[in-house]
């Protein structure tokens, strides 16, 4: 196999740069063994404007990068530690498409090899992006075959990608373009799940490691009595934080009530149009069961009545637990962030500054 020829077109050159930058997205390891190993074993013939990657053959290279493809493999099979180990790569594949590029274009001139290296890292924080968006979704389904079969379709597209950089760069390219245009289109929607992934790691990197415990609240008055409202606040006293100020004051304005001082901090499924994925706090307020957040530069606030409500659930999960209230109209989901362990005694929100 030959990548690359003398005089290579700016195709050529465009292909194999970013071919580095995507193949990193989301096979990192893998990629960087298959290269090496073809250097190493002669079956990948570098032409003088990418012989810098020969160091890809050095055997601490390839001891490294293979025993790191084996755990990616292994990782991205497993729902929800597929999802953390995106999390925990999403400035590793970047970055390293970024190196990778600077490396392979040794010879070129400062700015020339800047530009290239910065586009294969964008590409590859789009490809890193997309698959780690798509598998969140995923994950969300009982079922663990569909995350498996988009794991080996993966898996198989590595090696497919590299030849087509190799054999046929402007078709590399054009396939390219049009999964950039499409990833530019849904990029807002990506985001929110990228951000909902890495806050839903670094909340679990809190419970394990973290000194931030949850608080646990004195029951208020109007909860005293038995009730759903009861129930539903003995379930999430223990998992609370406290509620930011501006959200706090949004609730007063919007319900005309006493703002609550900590509430469960989740985000809502696609059971709650228009607030998918946005990151805020579930409180108890008054007669209501409330959910607000930030979105698109607005405090956003969600209501549901405490008669509408029928039943609920709260359920563990790996990476984040699962609430599920059982309403008169609709069940309503949101994913729950994990929270250190609360003492056993109720503690004294701090009160919110006038």
């Amino acid at each position: 196999m030959n990548l690359g020829q003398s005089g290579t077109d700016v195709f050529t050159l465009l292909a194999s740069t970013l071919g580095i930058g995507f193949l990193s997205g989301f096979r990192l390891y893998a990629s960087i063994f298959a290269v090496g190993a073809a250097i190493r074993w002669d079956f990948l013939h570098l032409k003088q404007h990418l012989a810098s990657l020969a160091v890809l053959g050095d055997t601490r290279i390839l001891i490294v990068a293979g025993v790191l493809a084996v755990v990616e493999f292994l990782a991205d099979k497993v729902p929800w530690i597929d999802s953390a180990w995106d999390s925990i790569h999403s400035v590793i594949r970047p970055l390293a498409a970024t190196l990778l590029a600077a490396t392979a274009l040794g010879d070129f001139d400062a700015g020339t090899k800047t530009i290239l290296a910065l586009l294969a890292g964008t590409v590859a924080l789009s490809t890193h992006s997309a698959k780690a968006a798509t598998r969140l979704v995923v994950n969300h389904s009982p079922e663990p075959f569909t995350n498996v079969a988009l794991s080996l379709a993966e898996d198989a597209a590595a090696p497919a990608a590299l030849w087509l950089i190799s054999t046929h760069p402007i078709v590399f390219l054009t396939g390219l373009s049009v999964f950039l245009a499409i990833f530019a289109f849904v990029a807002p929607r990506v985001y929110r799940l990228l951000r909902l992934e890495l806050t839903s790691l670094a909340a679990l990197l809190n419970k394990w490691f973290g000194s931030e415990a949850a608080l646990r609240l004195p029951t208020p008055e109007h909860l005293a009595g038995a009730g759903k409202a009861r129930q539903l606040w003995d379930a999430i006293n223990g998992k609370l934080k406290i509620l930011p100020e501006p959200l706090a004051r949004t609730i007063e304005e919007a319900l005309h009530v006493a703002s609550p001082p900590a509430g469960l901090r989740c985000a809502p499924t696609k059971s709650i149009r228009r607030l998918r994925r946005s990151i805020g706090y579930l409180c108890l307020a008054g007669d209501q069961v409330v959910f607000v957040t930030r979105r698109m530069f607005r405090h956003r606030i969600y209501s549901i009545p405490m008669a509408d409500v029928r039943d609920f659930r709260l359920s563990g999960g790996l990476l984040l637990d699962d609430l599920v209230i059982e309403t008169t109209k609709a069940p309503l989901r949101f994913d729950v962030f994990k929270t250190a362990a609360a003492g056993a005694e109720p503690q004294q929100a701090p009160a919110l500054s006038s």
